[in-house]
């Protein structure tokens, strides 16, 4: 599957409906747990124009790791 930048629409409501269908097209068939989060971090991250930084935490043995994460590089 190839991923297309896509146009995201300005009203809220509609751009998180989008969001969520293009979550699902790219993490519905993810062959594991990882592989759908790192999915997940990449298309929030190119939808969310504002933002740097995309990832998750996961509770490991009662300690919190981090995840798959996605960021962009900025200019300190």
């Amino acid at each position: 599957m190839v991923y297309q930048v896509i146009d995201y629409p300005e009203e809220k409501s509609a751009f998180y409906q989008m969001l969520c269908e293009q979550l699902v097209k790219y993490t519905a068939n993810a062959p594991n747990a990882m592989a759908a989060l790192a999915n997940a971090s990449a298309v929030m991250l190119a939808a969310m124009r504002d933002i740097n930084w995309v990832g998750f935490y996961l509770v490991c043995d009662e300690q919190l790791v981090l995840g798959p994460f996605h960021e962009i590089a900025v200019k300190n």
